[in-house]
């Protein structure tokens, strides 16, 4: 039996109906990039699964065919033809026509917080006022902001602040005097 081969490239010798001549750096890349995908499902539905998660039974139904090692569109053997992955996203196309392509998304949450609390007493007045927390600077060298710490107590005649660099912790400022003699010119 003969048959035409349009491009050499892909000659194959062919001796009653067995192949001779196979690539098996290719089939070493689609095991590969098989393993891979079979690891990422696994990871997916163990990440997504009660308690830690909550997934749908349409996306886990898929998931638990990818790892098995089976494509969930059309119930043929996965066989990895092609893989991309680039930093945030994937795709694998399997030898049946089918992929699976992913983009992944991270979202970085942070909480800044800046607690004032005034001490008054009757008669007096605000006797005693503490403020705490993350502040824009207005510097533009600081971009993150700073983390303030000051206490200002009428009663002990006390006036105590500490600014530092938000992300480094590093003191820029730092003042611990009697509270008269704050905001004198110093000589």
């Amino acid at each position: 039996m003969m048959s035409k081969i349009f491009d050499q490239k892909f000659n194959v010798l062919a001796k009653g109906a067995i192949v001779e001549n196979v690539d098996w750096t290719m089939v070493k890349k689609t095991e590969v990039w098989k393993a891979e995908l079979i690891s990422y499902a696994n990871e997916q539905l163990k990440k997504s699964g009660s308690p830690n998660g909550n997934i749908s039974p349409e996306y886990e139904k898929f998931l638990n065919s990818v790892a098995s090692g089976i494509c969930p569109n059309c119930t043929a053997p996965i066989l990895v033809m092609e893989a991309e992955k680039l930093k945030n996203s994937f795709c694998y196309r399997y030898a049946c026509g089918h992929s699976w392509k992913g983009i992944s998304f991270q979202e970085r949450l942070s909480i800044k917080e800046l607690i004032k609390i005034k001490i008054i007493r009757e008669g007096f007045g605000i006797v005693r006022r503490i403020v705490q927390g993350w502040k824009s600077s207005g510097d533009p060298k600081l971009k993150n902001g700073v983390h303030v710490y000051m206490d200002v107590n009428r009663e002990r005649n006390e006036y105590h602040q500490v600014v530092k660099e938000h992300q480094t912790e590093n003191i820029l400022h730092e003042e611990h005097e009697p509270l008269t003699e704050h905001g004198k010119i110093k000589k």
